[in-house]
């Protein structure tokens, strides 16, 4: 998993205030694998825990650290307790934490490595489709006309947003270049 340490992560809640934990593992989707909340010396880990619990926070992979101590919950129940000065359990905790994928995200992970192979040519495909049905369909041709008025309306009424670019090129997790789409909109039906 390829991803991005949030400090201060705010976790919405349906009607009731958000809560803020003090870190959050993301990845490249926005999506977070696991969280981390820091308690003082002075508290009582286990009450803070409860405590934090109540309240709403995360128990899908998130630990609640003192100085001296660590404790993981994972899929609802705690799943470690361990005292961090000692360096097999630090690691362990971190391997742990980690290693860990929320259900569902393995799925994703797959839809994900399966689909960005097959998208670009699932879009030249649809892109050959059209040019196919504008020449033989009348219909077809009718149906885009409006669609393509419909499209020119939108563009008119909502430019687009500052930060979007259009000649920008999406990127595989690696970084790599993927094949961009081009549908180029004409100005009239003359035009094509």
């Amino acid at each position: 998993m390829v991803g991005s340490w949030f400090p201060e992560w705010p976790i919405k809640r349906d009607r009731a205030h958000s809560l803020r934990v003090d870190g959050a593992l993301v990845d490249e989707f926005r999506l977070t694998h696991g969280f981390w909340e820091a308690k003082d010396s002075q508290d009582d880990l286990g009450k803070e825990v409860k405590k934090k619990l109540t309240a709403g926070y995360p128990q899908t992979n998130i630990i609640f650290q003192a100085p001296e101590r660590a404790i993981l919950w994972q899929n609802g129940r705690s799943v470690l307790d361990v005292d961090i000065t000692e360096p097999v359990a630090l690691v362990e905790l971190i391997k742990q934490f980690f290693d860990y994928t929320p259900p569902g995200y393995e799925d994703w992970n797959d839809a994900v490595t399966h689909f960005q192979n097959q998208v670009p040519e699932l879009g030249r495909a649809l892109a050959e489709l059209i040019k196919h049905e504008e020449k033989s369909n009348p219909r077809f041709r009718a149906a885009f006309d409006d669609f393509l008025a419909l499209c020119r309306s939108i563009h008119q009424s909502q430019p687009l947003r500052t930060g979007c670019r259009r000649d920008a090129h999406p990127t595989s997790a690696d970084g790599t270049h993927l094949p961009a789409l081009s549908l180029t909109i004409p100005t009239s039906r003359a035009a094509t």
